[in-house]
Formats: C-alpha cells, sequence, structure tokens
C-alpha cells in the first residue's frame, strides 16, 4: 500500500468524475459528461487512471466516493464499483484487509474548495444539484466554512427553482449545476452566484474529503454505506399519535427551540427570544417532543384582542412533512378556542406551496397580502386567517 494514495469516484448526475492522488497531489484528474453511460464508462475510466499512475488498487489507501444526493441508477454504480474493488482488493492484501471506503455527500464537494480554510468567503454558500424537470437540490454552508453548519445530506429534498430564490439572501454565494434561467432568477436576488467552474465537482476534492474524514477516525462499516437518492421515494408516513407530545414551552426547552429554530429557517435568533416569549402576557408557545424526550417542533401564538396571530411554527428538517407541523398547528387552533378569540390569522411566504397547504387544510384562507414582507428575500406574504367556532 502507498500512504496517502487514494481513488475518488463521482457518479452522482450526469456529470462523472474520477481521480488519483498521493497525499495533497493530484496524479490523474478526469470529469466527463457521462450521460447514464456510467455503466459501460466508469470501470474502463477508473482502469486506465490506476494503470497511468502506475497503482493497483490493492495499493490504495481508500477509495471516496460520492453518495448522493444524486440519481439512483448513477449512485448505485459508482458505489457498488467503489464497493467490489475494495473487497477485491483485499485479496492482495496482507492480513486480507480491504481498502476503506468512505461516502462523501456529493454538494459537499462542491462546497469543499469555496469554503474556509482554503477559500475567503465570509457569507454563506449554497450547493446546488441539478434534480430534472426544472429542479434543483440545495444546501446551505455557514460562512464558517461547516462545523456544527453543514448540512445534513440525508434531511435535503427537491425544491423548484422559484423554492431556492425564495431562500437565498442577498450577497450569499450560489455554486453548482444552474441552468442560465436559474442562474439569472438567483442573480436578481441580489445574490454572487459563481461562474460554472467554480461549481464543477472535481474528483481531486472528494480524494482530500475522504482522506481527511479517514484520518479522523476509523473507517464506517462498508457494508452500512448506502446511496442518498434525490428523489423518487416514496414521502415518509406520519409519525404514530402517541409518539409525539404537544405541550407547553418552558424554561428548561429554552436553549433546544433555540437552536431547533436556527436549524429550521437556516438563520441565527436573538439567545433571549424564547425566553422574553415565556414572559409575554399575550403569548403562549408549545412544543413537540419524542419520546426520548428530544424537542422536534415549536409553534408560537400571540393574543391581541379579540384575535390570535399565529407567529411561527419550526420542525426539525430530518423530521418534517410527517405530521408534525399539523400537531402543533392544531394545539394553537385548540388554544384559541378554549381563549374565545374569534379568529386567527398568519402571514405565509407567497412561495412556501407546502406551508399553505398546511394552513388550508385547517381553514385558512388566503385574504390579503403585504407586499416584500419579508426583509431577508423582499418576498411578498400572503395574510391568511381563518373564523374560530363559538
Amino acid at each position: 500500500m502507498n500512504a496517502g494514495t487514494w481513488l475518488a469516484i463521482d457518479t452522482a448526475t450526469d456529470m462523472a468524475g474520477i481521480a488519483v492522488c498521493r497525499a495533497e497531489r493530484v496524479v490523474s484528474e478526469r470529469t466527463w459528461s457521462s450521460r447514464r453511460h456510467h455503466t459501460r464508462q466508469l470501470a474502463p475510466a477508473v482502469a486506465d487512471a490506476l494503470a497511468e499512475a502506475g497503482l493497483g488498487v490493492a495499493d490504495l489507501e481508500g477509495i471516496a466516493v460520492a453518495i448522493g444526493p444524486g440519481s439512483y441508477t448513477g449512485l448505485r454504480i459508482g458505489l457498488s464499483l467503489a464497493k467490489g474493488l475494495s473487497l477485491g482488493a483485499a485479496h492482495a492484501r496482507p492480513g486480507g484487509r480491504p481498502v476503506a471506503v468512505i461516502g462523501i455527500p456529493t454538494l459537499d464537494i462542491v462546497a469543499a474548495p469555496l469554503s474556509p480554510p482554503e477559500g475567503v468567503r465570509m457569507v454563506p454558500l449554497w450547493a446546488v444539484l441539478e434534480a430534472g424537470r426544472g429542479r434543483v437540490i440545495a444546501a446551505r454552508y455557514g460562512a464558517d466554512g461547516g462545523g456544527s453548519d453543514r448540512p445534513d445530506a440525508r434531511t435535503l429534498v427537491v425544491w423548484t427553482v422559484d423554492d431556492l430564490v425564495h431562500r437565498v439572501a442577498p450577497g450569499d454565494w450560489v455554486a453548482g449545476e444552474l441552468s442560465a434561467e436559474a442562474r439569472a432568477a438567483l442573480e436578481a436576488t441580489g445574490a454572487r452566484v459563481l461562474p460554472a467552474a467554480a461549481g464543477l465537482r472535481r474528483p481531486g476534492w472528494l480524494a482530500h474529503l475522504g482522506r481527511q474524514q479517514l484520518h479522523h477516525g476509523p473507517p464506517p462499516d462498508m457494508a452500512a454505506l448506502s446511496p442518498i437518492y434525490s428523489g423518487g421515494q416514496p414521502a415518509p408516513p406520519p409519525l404514530p399519535s402517541a409518539a409525539v407530545v404537544v405541550r407547553p414551552m418552558t424554561a428548561d426547552d429554552v436553549a433546544a427551540v433555540t437552536q431547533l429554530h436556527d436549524r429550521a429557517f437556516m438563520r441565527v435568533l436573538d439567545a433571549q427570544h424564547f425566553s422574553r416569549e415565556l414572559t409575554n402576557p399575550i403569548a403562549t408557545t408549545v412544543v413537540a417532543v419524542l419520546g426520548d424526550g428530544s424537542i422536534v417542533g415549536f409553534a408560537g401564538l400571540w393574543r391581541q384582542v379579540d384575535e390570535g396571530h399565529v407567529m411561527t411554527i419550526g420542525v426539525e428538517p430530518r423530521l418534517q412533512s410527517r405530521g408534525i407541523g399539523g400537531r402543533l398547528l392544531a394545539r394553537l387552533v385548540d388554544i384559541a378556542a378554549a381563549d374565545g378569540l374569534a379568529a386567527l390569522t398568519l402571514e405565509v411566504r407567497d412561495g412556501n406551496a407546502a406551508a399553505q397547504a398546511l394552513y388550508r387544510r385547517f381553514g385558512f384562507e388566503v385574504v390579503g397580502r403585504r407586499p416584500r414582507y419579508y426583509s431577508d428575500t423582499g418576498e411578498d406574504a400572503l395574510i391568511m386567517t381563518r373564523r374560530i367556532s363559538a
């Protein structure tokens, strides 16, 4: 084995890539538009790259492979080849040791060369993949280059370009696979859309990330390494009623709710906000709690004369679309009825179709619009309201 020698394989999308690296030196690197021909093209390309470097698979310290999000077929081909090469190499290695296989989220490959300490970015970065039919998958990387702000690839969902436009703030960086129309729409928000070359997923960086992960801990169980697909999976079922308890927020919950807010809305809130809500005489905040005590949702209501105003509803990103938001909203409706309020009102982003659908299921109707209500994007707010039965 040549210490520090890595193979990188990226088949997450039509743009495929392979690299061979020795320590920090990129010996061979290639990206090409495979156009769904990964099965026929990938193995010969890997064999050629290793031969040009004078290496066999048994010489490798590790194989870094993109695990998604990405296409169903492409990810399976790349990960299957990586695992097969690792197990095959075990026959030629002392003690029959397989080559370490490290899975790296696809969008981390885009973000790595644009993130501190390698880069000079002082603002959030949105890394983007095309997901077909004009849709995208996007992940937000904080200005500190990762750490606690690094996105969980398994929680990412498919958005329309309009969804992304409504989340990107002026000055944010955007890089990755973007159509001309998407680039224009994002530039119109004031975001800095980087040239296409800056968003290319370089397999040399994939190898770097794999080596970095292995050196920070033991290799993961290769058998458990699975792809993260970018769509086509069935919607997860709602959580059982007994699995979630909705109750009033307490002082002991404040820190967890504040952190959940920042994850759910991808922006940092004043640390004292929810403490003030506890002492606010017109406010009520409720939380959704799992059986293990973890807080996975919150919702707030303000009473204003004979009406209630729904202030916010936030749900743990990995558990969205599991019925938690509906249970929180149902509790606010019950509170409003118990308090004798005549109606509930709220604002929702014009582009947030999922939230609007939830509110309509609870009887809310659009009654007005507030132009450019949201300061982060300049987006309009729809005013929605529902009457409370006497």
